[in-house]
């Protein structure tokens, strides 16, 4: 007679994937000043940042700001957000860069089939809860935003070193 023994279903969350790739060293330490995690119990996704305030006085810092062409000083200077997603723990192809817009820091406009739209970051430093919008475009003016994801952010731990590239 065969016995049947009943496996617990696991499915991992964005924190477990997130845990394991920080254990092992795997995020992008490039990107990684921060991670961000969905409210949603459910979500596999999480992200990573950096902003440019921390690379300018870390160059500062180390005597290498000075050295840089103008247009990487003014870039620093202008303000940018260096984010890399990871799904289910394998990080996205490229990091997204957005650019200081207001109180918000926004993505590059992408069209997809033929809609102009981009991300929109809101993050608030103060409590590291965020909101992650989905804004679709006209040639002049945002015609309409969907929220697509609130969450929390935390800093990374430094204690574990993460790849660099």
């Amino acid at each position: 007679m065969a016995l049947a023994l009943a496996h617990p279903v696991f499915s991992q969350t964005a924190r477990n994937y997130y845990d394991e790739l920080y254990k092992a060293g795997g995020l992008d330490g490039a990107a990684s000043m921060y991670a961000c995690f969905d409210d949603r119990a459910e979500s596999t996704e999480f992200f990573t940042f950096v902003t440019s305030d921390v690379v300018k006085d870390y160059l500062i810092e180390n005597g290498k700001f000075a050295a840089l062409p103008a247009a990487q000083k003014a870039d620093l200077n202008k303000g940018w957000l260096h984010t890399r997603v990871y799904f289910r723990g394998v990080p996205a192809p490229n990091e997204n860069v957005f650019h200081k817009d207001g109180d918000a820091w926004g993505g590059k406009k992408t069209v997809i089939n033929g809609v102009p739209m981009r991300i929109r970051l809101m993050i608030s430093m103060q409590t590291l809860r965020y909101s992650r919008d989905l804004e679709f475009l006209s040639a002049v003016r945002t015609l309409h935003a969907d929220t697509a994801t609130y969450g929390r952010c935390e800093m990374v731990s430094p204690a574990v070193a993460q790849k660099t590239y």
